[in-house]
């Protein structure tokens, strides 16, 4: 799976965006396997490899991200009892 082909593009891409075109055919690159046997055309295996590492990826965030809801619902719920008046009088 090579990315030569599309070096021109990459030149003309602003320089921010570089390193993240260098990211997406690294993410290919993991699943060459499977998309050189899946496809003979090695542009579309490529693309739906970077989809699938994508996808992944946000997957993983949103995972995280429920654990961090998780996580401020229960001190919410801490500070809400801690700051509740006593019953002690």
């Amino acid at each position: 799976m090579e990315n030569g082909e599309w070096e021109d593009y990459r030149r003309t891409l602003r320089r921010r965006n570089q390193p993240l075109y260098d990211e997406l055919w690294k993410m290919a690159r993991r699943h060459a396997d499977a998309a050189n046997a899946a496809n003979p055309r090695p542009i579309e295996g490529a693309i739906f490899s970077m989809l699938l590492e994508q996808l992944r990826y946000i997957k993983d965030l949103e995972e995280e991200i429920e654990e961090l809801q998780s996580d401020v619902e229960t001190m919410a719920g801490q500070v809400d009892e801690a700051s509740s008046p006593s019953d002690d009088y």
